[in-house]
C-alpha cells in the first residue's frame, strides 16, 4: 500500500523539522500517532499503516526527533523529556483530532510521559515493552533479586552515558552491533527485512548522537521525576522474552492509572515484538481503540 509523507515544524528554540508517513483516510478517522523507540524509525511502523487504515483509522508513525529525516539539533539539552512531549503535543494539534498514541521502547516512555502531562490530547494509548519509571523504581525499590537483575540487563543505558566511545564502538562495521541487536534479540528471523535493516542504518548514518541523548539527558531524570496519576485509559503489549526489560517491573504498574491499564503478555514474544506478532497487536490495539472510540 502506498503511503505519503511530510513534515511538520515545531514552534521550539531552535526550530525542529518532524517528519512522518501516513495512510489513506478518510477526513473524519480518528489519528493513531504512532512513535518508535532506540534504534527503530518511522519504518517500524510502515506495516501498520494499511491495517489501521483498513479498520477506519488515520495512522501516522513518525520519526523522533534527531532520528532518520527529522531535525537532529545538537546537545543533550535538545533531548530532554519535555521537549520530546512538546514535539508529540504539537503534532497532535497540527492534526487537530481525536487522537490515540502508541509507543514502543522510547516513544512508549514519551506516550506515557504525556499522557500524565497532557490527558486531554488523547483518548487512550498502547504502550509497547516500555517502563513506567515510577513502577519501576518502586518495584527495584522494594526487591532486591529485580533490582539486581533489572540492573544487568539495563547495562547498556548506564554503557551509553560515556561520552564519544559508545559511538565510537556503535559505528563499527556498518553499525553491525545495532543490526545484531535487533536481529539476535527478535526471535524470528521475518521480524525484520534488509530494507528495514538498511533504513537504521541510513538513520544512524544521518547522526548517532542524538539517538544516545535520549538516555544521557533522561535515564535519571526521569527515574526521580514527581509522578502524578495517569488520567487516560491504556493498554499495555508486553513481549516476555524481552532480554533488556524484566517482566517484573511491570507489576502493579495500574496502581498509576486513574481509568484502568489493561496488560496482555506474549510468551515467546521479545522486546520487538510489535514486529513479531504484527497481526495479534494490531488487533488489540484495534479493540482498545473500538472500545474507547464508542464511549
Amino acid at each position: 500500500m502506498e503511503y505519503q509523507s511530510g513534515f511538520i515544524q515545531t514552534q521550539e528554540s531552535p526550530l525542529v523539522r518532524l517528519h512522518y508517513i501516513e495512510a489513506n483516510h478518510r477526513p473524519d478517522a480518528p489519528l493513531v500517532l504512532m512513535l518508535h523507540g532506540f534504534p527503530e524509525t518511522s519504518q517500524t511502523w510502515q506495516d501498520y499503516l494499511p491495517l489501521l487504515s483498513k479498520e477506519g483509522f488515520h495512522p501516522v508513525a513518525l520519526d523522533l526527533r534527531g532520528y532518520s529525516q527529522s531535525s537532529h539539533p545538537s546537545g543533550k539539552k535538545q533531548y530532554d523529556i519535555d521537549l520530546l512531549i512538546r514535539d508529540i503535543k504539537q503534532v497532535i494539534d497540527y492534526f487537530h483530532k481525536p487522537t490515540f498514541l502508541v509507543g514502543h521502547d522510547w516513544g512508549g516512555i514519551i506516550t506515557l510521559e504525556l499522557a500524565e502531562k497532557y490527558p486531554e490530547l488523547c483518548k487512550g494509548f498502547v504502550i509497547i515493552n516500555a517502563p513506567h519509571a515510577g513502577t519501576m523504581l518502586r518495584n527495584m525499590r522494594s526487591s532486591l533479586k529485580l533490582s539486581l537483575k533489572q540492573s544487568t540487563k539495563f547495562w547498556y543505558a548506564l554503557f551509553f552515558q560515556l561520552p564519544l566511545l559508545p559511538e565510537a564502538l556503535l559505528r563499527r562495521s556498518n553499525y553491525r552491533a545495532l543490526s545484531s541487536v535487533i536481529k539476535r534479540q527478535a526471535v524470528t528471523d521475518k521480524a525484520y527485512s534488509e530494507e528495514d535493516l538498511k533504513e537504521y542504518r541510513n538513520s544512524y548514518e544521518k547522526g548517532l548522537t542524538p539517538a544516545l541523548n535520549y538516555y544521557r539527558r533522561n535515564l535519571f531524570r526521569l527515574l526521580f521525576r514527581q509522578r502524578s496519576l495517569i488520567e487516560r485509559p491504556g493498554l499495555l503489549i508486553w513481549g516476555e522474552k524481552d532480554i533488556t526489560l524484566h517482566r517484573e517491573i511491570t507489576v502493579g504498574m495500574e496502581d498509576f492509572f486513574k481509568k484502568g491499564l489493561t496488560k496482555r503478555y506474549f510468551k515467546g514474544a521479545s522486546h520487538w515484538v510489535h514486529r513479531e506478532r504484527m497481526p495479534e497487536v494490531c488487533s488489540e490495539m484495534v479493540s482498545f481503540f473500538r472500545v474507547l472510540t464508542k464511549n
